[in-house]
């Protein structure tokens, strides 16, 4: 049980008969499961100094609520303390269930393919969040190119370097044509297996939208290749269940392009976190550019075009 006297300001912890810390993810948030009589929810505490930027996600996700999918969404936004600390407090709905991952490597081909179409599908209802006019205006080709011309830039200043850069390199620049009137959406900004959970087997859950953007719906897609590395049917099935098994062949296109962009700027992002994170980025790098034959062709060796499980 924990201690509820290290919190203050914050009504609902006089409910609680639990208090559980939560360690997972990368974010700086520190996060606790509140257990109630019949219910959960998640809490996040986040420092006081990035009130604004939180306040504003918060509102910004609100929309979620209305969509009747599990997903982690938001439902109390304000100040509090921890441990004598200001903070500013979001408080979530639990999703239950385990680990995506954990669970799709116990089951089924069929079993992954199901629960990736269900990963399509809330991805689909999700882009369908109506948003703001500012966001509407924004020019995705300007904003894209400038974030491939970075990413490019980086790729080439980092103390590692990698064969295929090259290759990579040659596509994205063979194709920043396609990025040519893109529409903007809702993000979840962060989308793949790390991000979901399984309840009993057979329901996905969405957690973590504590990235949320907005943008190209089909730039979601570009961290798949964490899905696909685990089990192509899962993702082949994200992609037929978005789709409703109708998918457009410029999707793939503009997929690699989105995925060759990741690759670019995932190993100068890994420095900071020391030698085995930059490993870990060297392994997906090398694992994208065996399935797209080193940017040879635009549909990858994961996605099974025959799957009719």
């Amino acid at each position: 049980m924990g201690d509820l006297s290290e919190f203050r300001d914050l009504s609902i912890i006089r409910k609680c008969k639990d208090i559980i810390p939560i360690s997972e993810g990368w974010s700086g948030d520190l996060k606790f499961q509140l257990v109630l009589d019949q219910e959960s929810y998640l809490l996040r505490l986040t420092a006081k100094d990035l009130a604004t930027k939180k306040e504003e996600q918060f509102k910004a996700s609100l929309p979620l609520r209305g969509l009747g999918l599990p997903l982690s969404t938001p439902l109390e936004f304000g100040m509090c303390q921890y441990r004598g600390e200001d903070y500013c407090y979001t408080l979530l709905s639990w999703v239950p269930g385990q680990s995506a991952a954990d669970i799709l490597r116990e089951m089924s081909a069929d079993g992954q393919y199901k629960m990736g179409c269900q990963s399509g599908k809330i991805l689909k209802a999700i882009h369908s969040i109506p948003i703001a006019s500012k966001y509407q205006e924004l020019n995705w080709e300007l904003y894209f190119n400038r974030k491939l011309n970075r990413n490019i830039q980086l790729s080439r200043e980092c103390p590692v370097k990698w064969a295929g850069q090259d290759k990579i390199i040659s596509y994205i620049e063979n194709n920043r044509r396609l990025l040519a009137g893109r529409p903007i959406g809702f993000h979840h900004g962060d989308y793949h297996v790390g991000n979901m959970l399984i309840h009993n087997q057979q329901e996905l859950g969405i957690i973590d939208f504590n990235r949320l953007d907005h943008g190209d719906p089909w730039e979601e897609f570009n961290r798949i290749t964490w899905c696909a590395r685990l089990s192509p049917h899962f993702a082949t099935g994200r992609v037929n269940g978005y789709f409703s098994n109708d998918v457009p062949e410029d999707f793939f296109r503009l997929l690699a392009l989105y995925i060759a962009s990741n690759q670019l700027s995932s190993v100068p992002w890994a420095i900071q976190f020391g030698a085995e994170q930059v490993q870990v980025m060297l392994a997906e790098v090398e694992s994208v550019l065996s399935s797209y034959d080193n940017f040879g062709k635009y549909i990858p060796d994961w996605y099974l075009q025959d799957c009719d499980l």
